[in-house]
């Protein structure tokens, strides 16, 4: 898209709102809410299971999967919190991690054209409910470089959106019953 070419908003041509790298005008509501999210969603309560989604970064280089966290993970994410405020052993860097951890599924690097891939980090909900038990962060976690890390930080921040916004979406009864308002 040419920046330069940018259609007048308002009739304000100020392009200091547009990505000079995508185009995109930041004055108008971006809704990451895809059909696909959502039926995807639906499907995932239909069989009561968490919704997951996974998010790629760096070209696809980095794969990053997220799922709902359960109200047991979230407790117990609480509690290591409250602990490690009790004992003067938190930060804010730890308050993201754990924030994250109870729905972090998986991190695989994908290294080229021919699917060499490298898990990173993997967890079932009984592991994540172990690294909570414990207090402490996984080692691929504690061991990863900052920009990877803040990546993932970042993803986590888009995935909890969208389960905002799909927990509204899904209060629309049309959202249940298929049917689109007229």
């Amino acid at each position: 898209m040419d920046v330069e070419n940018v259609v007048k908003i308002d009739g304000n041509s100020d392009n200091s709102f547009v990505c000079k790298r995508c185009g995109f005008d930041q004055r108008k509501s971006f809704t990451p809410l895809t059909d696909e999210l959502k039926k995807s969603y639906f499907r995932a309560a239909l069989s009561q299971t968490p919704f997951r989604h996974t998010y790629d970064a760096f070209g696809g280089m980095l794969k990053v999967t997220f799922e709902e966290a359960t109200g047991k993970l979230l407790q117990m994410q609480e509690h290591v919190m409250v602990k490690r405020n009790e004992n003067g052993d938190i930060a804010m860097s730890d308050a993201m991690d754990f924030a994250l951890l109870p729905s972090l599924v998986s991190i695989v690097h994908h290294f080229d054209e021919d699917a060499t891939e490298k898990v990173v980090y993997e967890a079932t909900t009984e592991q994540r409910e172990e690294a909570l038990k414990s207090g402490e962060l996984p080692e691929a976690l504690a061991q990863m470089p900052i920009v990877q890390l803040q990546t993932i930080r970042n993803l986590f921040a888009e995935f909890a959106k969208v389960c905002a916004d799909l927990v509204v979406a899904s209060q629309d009864e049309n959202f249940w019953k298929g049917v689109g308002r007229n």
